[in-house]
């Protein structure tokens, strides 16, 4: 299918229509959406097929975007923003696309076997260091343990003889990890012993393309789907006329009835956090983890966001509602459904009137009060490793939740999963055009 027989598809839904302006993704030009309902963005590629990426092009983008979000920064400092929140995000995740873009390309465009590996390899060394340096923290802690075995009280010698064990299995584990590493760096070797001197693979199927653009980037949000039929239709039309569907990003919202200014929250994964304050000095937005990065969490005042984008309120009924939202990318928006990971297991809301009447230790009281009521994380920031990881294991214990957000989502997590399979599996079994 031509990209111009695509636009006629799309379009003759009448709910999507071609816009005036061009996309402001890089290597995307045509964008296509509805005026009055939520049924998605989508942007078609500068040539639907393959495009040559010019280096220096890359570079440009980069730049502009740079340029972008430094001008956004100070007019967000002087309280005069031009963004929504979303958009000023996006600025981010562009830039963090366009700069992996130059790591993979070469000076001509392409992105050959030997790139990939080299890239991949990389990442695998980075993960490697991050491993063994975890594990030399732990055998560090294990060689301190072994030097103070000489306990007179017998529940000491139990706990300490119960920590030994418990580090030996992280060990154990992070050991483990470090091997499947090393077997990946060894297969990796062993392929670029195969590349050709053009640097592919034999057989490759990349050998005479450029580097990859999706023809079509489709975002769009299936809440709108469940409560209009219209959308739901308009949407799976979209999917189905694609091909070789990928999920590159999901944004994970889980919202509450409450004021987010009656909140104590608390990330206790030692990640960036940034924080903005009402007039009041109450929190009204916090950002955990760098914004270009590919788990980055943020919550904020849903109906403060919606008045400030003039978009259609969902809860027009309820005065309050606190957003919780994992913002998550490319690996990360994979790996979520598999295993046991969560992106809001390091997020503690506390209940701050039932941690005054807790049985804890005075001490122990004190501290864990000061950690949630520490807005900016100064006196977290003081701690060392040893105690941050002393710590966050008393707070995830001992400090009861007004809202538990991590078990919520793993309540959702199954059902949210067949929901989005169901989805691309449709998409796909109905598929039988390939756009060119």
């Amino acid at each position: 299918m031509t990209k111009s027989n695509f636009i006629h598809y799309v379009t003759d839904t009448k709910i999507y229509d071609l816009q005036p302006y061009s996309s402001r993704n890089f290597g995307y030009d045509k964008v296509l959406k509805s005026e009055f309902l939520q049924a998605g963005y989508i942007e078609l590629a500068e040539e639907i097929k393959m495009i040559t990426i010019d280096l220096q092009r890359l570079i440009s983008h980069r730049i502009k975007l740079e340029l972008e979000i430094e001008r956004e920064s100070k007019r967000r400092e002087n309280g005069d923003s031009m963004l929504s929140d979303e958009e000023y995000q996006k600025l981010f995740e562009n830039k963090e696309d366009i700069q992996e873009l130059i790591e993979q390309t070469n000076e001509e465009g392409i992105l050959t076997d030997k790139h990939k590996l080299e890239y991949h390899t990389k990442q695998i060394e980075v993960s490697l260091y991050e491993l063994q340096r975890a594990k030399n923290v732990i055998e560090y802690e294990i060689d301190k343990i072994h030097k103070n075995t000489d306990f007179k009280i017998k529940s000491m010698r139990i706990f300490h003889e119960k920590h030994l064990r418990d580090l030996n299995e992280k060990k154990r584990i992070l050991q483990e990890q470090i091997n499947t590493k090393n077997k990946e760096i060894k297969m990796n070797t062993d392929k670029i012993c195969l590349l050709d001197e053009k640097g592919f693979l034999p057989n490759s199927k990349k050998r005479s393309e450029k580097r990859l653009i999706k023809p079509v980037r489709f975002e769009f949000n299936p809440k709108y789907m469940k409560c209009n039929p219209i959308v739901n239709m308009a949407i799976r039309h979209v999917l189905a006329l694609l091909v070789n569907i990928e999920v590159t990003g999901i944004h994970i919202a889980l919202d509450y009835a409450i004021n987010i200014s009656e909140l104590k929250i608390r990330d206790v994964s030692s990640k960036t956090e940034y924080i903005m304050l009402n007039r009041d000095k109450t929190l009204e937005t916090m950002y955990i983890g760098v914004r270009s990065s590919d788990n980055h969490l943020c919550f904020y005042d849903k109906k403060k966001e919606t008045e400030q984008t003039g978009s259609i309120d969902p809860y027009p009924d309820v005065g309050h509602v606190t957003r919780f939202e994992a913002r998550l990318r490319k690996k990360k928006a994979l790996d979520i459904w598999d295993g046991d990971w969560n992106p809001f297991d390091s997020v503690i809301v506390s209940d701050s009137y039932s941690l005054h009447h807790m049985d804890l230790k005075l001490n122990d009281k004190i501290i864990l009060d000061a950690i949630m009521n520490d807005l900016y994380g100064r006196y977290w920031g003081m701690m060392d490793k040893y105690q941050k990881t002393a710590w966050r294991k008393k707070l995830k214990q001992a400090v009861p939740k007004k809202l538990d957000i991590a078990k919520d989502f793993a309540n959702r997590k199954k059902s949210l999963s067949a929901e989005l399979n169901d989805l691309i599996e449709g998409a796909i079994r109905k598929n039988h055009m390939h756009i060119q």
